[in-house]
């Protein structure tokens, strides 16, 4: 598995970053009145995604293989029809 994502290191990164996404988007909003740990995390983790959104986009190729897949997507839905 770690051979795998030595080898597809874009492609890893993408899947990583789209679950973590997944999972922060998912946390409920802390209550004022709620744990001050809970309220720290939640921020924490909202400023990690930030961070990493702008991150990925630096990356050589993503942008190219977004395109692609996203290309590929639709030549596909276009053969279903």
């Amino acid at each position: 598995m770690l051979h795998w994502i030595e080898a597809h290191q874009v492609i890893s990164t993408v899947i990583i970053y789209w679950v973590f996404s997944a999972a922060v988007s998912n946390m409920p909003k802390p209550s004022e009145t709620g744990d001050g740990f809970y309220h720290w995390f939640y921020g924490f983790s909202h400023d990690i995604l930030q961070f990493a959104a702008g991150s990925i986009m630096r990356i050589p190729g993503i942008r190219q293989f977004m395109q692609t897949d996203a290309q590929n997507l639709d030549e596909a839905s276009k053969k279903a029809d």
